[in-house]
């Protein structure tokens, strides 16, 4: 619960691979244990939680500020959210983050701290702790008003609670079926209902404080105020009642500055999702629509379906792009130091290349081709001719020998590792073995007859790595051989 999940959106968006996150609860275990682990399912259970906390606490706070006295049907129900909220303070000294910026998981104790420290933890402390102990300690006369006004500083976790909106939605099978449109308007008309509460709330206090009474119908009171706040937040005008104080004044500033924000910000969003739609995310909502289309028109089966979309969500992350044309745009120089760097860590792991020169390296790296393979594909299988070797970028795979009765298991294959380069070398030569995709697996292939067009220009690195492969291929057969 409290480590890295195997089956976390935010895991396998990050992590790519069940090796990746094996590696990741190793590190995990090994430098911090004590940590609550950023995609673990206590993490995104209690994040949601929160989110259920702070949107309580929005429809709370201004509720309990126009009502006048102790209600305790709204004093009791908040005071436990603030309580849960002291209790997240904790939580957050403990848990680890993602730095989107670097791509980096940040577990270290004194690190997670700082950075709590520099964003909410003031917030919380101030908006949570000072309630909390207004209530055990404290009485209700106006020295503890300090107490009140402090958690009023909640409404500044709107942008926690939008967040953890997001997350929900990849992750909750309901709000997917939203569209972006449709729950980035439903997000809308969420801050915008939280926001005329609050300007409501703070309106009847001044309408109380300002005749001294206590209003004889509450819930009246408050229509009353609602539709004086309206004036300001749709910008009609000042109100209902004329300015007679600076009190007034103040309150009707506010109210139109948060009218002004609110107009811009949903201009802002309204032009942002005219503009997305030919954006990544809505390019590749067209073009699932397109494939849900082919797939009814074609009559494919439930099966074939789910390895469809299943591909589709593994090549692109919900994000469509076209990367031949991207790569066009970018010049040679840039082309080839963006494939040296993808592929020369799973090259140098290669035994055969080790004393190629660098340039010989580069022909070799520009010939690789990027594949995907889904769970349970067969990507080689033993008695076939071997055409090419295999790179695995991201993923597992398991290895079988087949001595003419059953499959033998023999290994398994994870990030960073290869198979079939006896290939490159040796003609016509079958493979011994089959090789299974156990999760979907970014592999890259390099093809023997590009292989052999690249050494061509170097015959005595290709004859000594013919040596090489003859007796990686006796060893390999002597390992088939000890299995059967």
């Amino acid at each position: 619960m409290l480590t890295v999940s195997d089956t976390g959106i935010n895991s396998k968006l990050v992590l790519r691979s069940s090796a990746a996150i094996r590696e990741e609860k190793i590190r995990h275990f090994n430098e911090s244990y004590y940590m609550i682990h950023p995609f673990s399912n206590a993490r995104e259970r209690w994040d949601e939680v929160m989110m259920c906390v702070f949107f309580g606490l929005f429809i709370l706070i201004p509720i309990k500020a126009a009502m006048s006295g102790i209600a305790w049907s709204i004093h009791v129900p908040k005071a436990s959210l603030d309580i849960i909220c002291c209790c997240d303070i904790f939580i957050s000294f403990v848990s680890g983050y993602h730095n989107v910026i670097t791509n980096k998981i940040i577990l270290d104790r004194y690190k997670v701290a700082i950075y709590y420290l520099k964003t909410y933890f003031f917030i919380d402390f101030i908006s949570s702790v000072a309630p909390t102990f207004m209530v055990f300690f404290c009485d209700y006369s106006d020295t503890c008003k300090i107490f009140v006004y402090a958690s009023y500083l909640k409404i500044l976790r709107i942008g926690s609670f939008l967040h953890s909106l997001d997350r929900l939605r990849d992750v909750s099978g309901f709000l997917r079926q939203f569209s972006v449109y449709n729950f980035k308007i439903f997000k809308m008309v969420v801050i915008c209902l939280i926001g005329f509460l609050w300007t409501t709330s703070f309106y009847h206090i001044y309408r109380v404080n300002k005749t001294n009474t206590k209003p004889l119908n509450f819930f009246k009171s408050l229509l009353y105020s609602c539709l004086g706040s309206l004036y300001n937040l749709l910008l009609i005008g000042y109100g209902l009642e004329k300015i007679n104080d600076t009190d007034h004044m103040f309150y009707v500033s506010i109210c139109l500055m948060i009218g002004v924000v609110l107009e811009v910000f949903i201009y802002a969003q309204a032009l942002h999702m005219l503009h997305t739609n030919l954006s990544v995310s809505n390019k590749y909502q067209n073009l699932m629509k397109q494939l849900q289309e082919f797939i009814r028109y074609k009559q494919l089966p439930d099966c074939m379906r789910k390895r469809i979309l299943q591909f589709f969500d593994f090549k692109f992350e919900k994000s469509y792009f076209k990367e031949s044309e991207i790569l066009d745009t970018l010049s040679e120089n840039l082309k080839q130091d963006i494939v040296l760097c993808i592929c020369q860590n799973l090259i140098e792991k290669v035994e055969f290349f080790h004393e190629l020169p660098a340039t010989l390296l580069m022909r070799i790296v520009k010939c690789m081709k990027s594949e995907i393979f889904l769970r349970g594909d067969v990507i080689v299988k033993a008695g076939g001719a071997g055409e090419c070797m295999y790179f695995i970028s991201s993923g597992t795979t398991a290895v079988y020998t087949d001595n003419g009765k059953e499959a033998t298991n023999v290994c398994h294959l994870s990030d960073g590792c290869h198979f079939g380069e006896v290939s490159l070398i040796m003609d016509n030569e079958k493979r011994i073995a089959t090789v299974v995709a156990i999760e979907c697996c970014d592999l890259y292939t390099l093809s023997r007859k590009d292989f052999q067009k690249a050494v061509e220009p170097y015959p005595e690195l290709k004859h000594n790595m013919k040596k090489l492969a003859e007796k990686r291929l006796q060893k390999t057969m002597v390992v088939a051989t000890s299995v059967k």
